[in-house]
């Protein structure tokens, strides 16, 4: 079971009262998890109201040189209500991430100054999200990991099976 989504905590694309909800444990700079967005937003072009989106950071610092900081970036912005502008950046730029592109996008977003956001919450944040898929009580090494109502999704990934899974399991939020 992934833990509870909740408002405080989490980024929730969608409304936040949808009676469906897709979870994912990703990072910015996995192949895998950018093909995922596009499936993402596929569901959430076909169900609208009836779902919301979450994502969670588990950057693979081991495998991905920039994933730590591209999530910490995405935090940082936060701060102005521009996450997603961040997620959606960050993944579109993904095959090219590094300082300069980085740098780029935190300048393009308007970036925060230190005056303006505690400069380690962002880090917090990311870490918190990783212990947070360790609660699952399931390996979250994989990218993307989907959780579909509460439930891990193993299947395919495109967007028609998410749809179906998404309806046949129930709305547990």
């Amino acid at each position: 079971m992934s833990p509870e989504v909740d408002s405080r905590r989490d980024h929730i694309r969608g409304r936040t009262d949808a009676p469906m909800t897709l979870v994912e444990y990703g990072d910015f700079e996995c192949p895998y998890c950018g093909r995922a967005t596009g499936a993402v937003n596929d569901v959430l072009r076909a169900l609208g109201a009836e779902v919301r989106y979450v994502l969670r950071h588990l950057p693979l610092i081991n495998v991905h040189a920039h994933a730590q900081s591209a999530a910490e970036l995405a935090e940082r912005v936060a701060a102005s209500a521009r996450f997603w502008d961040a997620h959606d950046l960050l993944f579109s730029s993904q095959a090219r991430l590094g300082p300069g592109v980085l740098f780029e996008i935190a300048r393009q977003l308007g970036l925060p100054s230190d005056d303006e956001v505690d400069p380690g919450a962002q880090l917090l944040r990311v870490q918190r999200a990783r212990r947070h898929s360790q609660c699952t009580g399931q390996r979250c090494d994989r990218h993307p990991t989907l959780f579909l109502n509460g439930s891990r999704h193993t299947g395919p990934g495109d967007a028609a099976t998410l749809i179906r899974a998404l309806r046949s399991t129930g709305l547990p939020r």
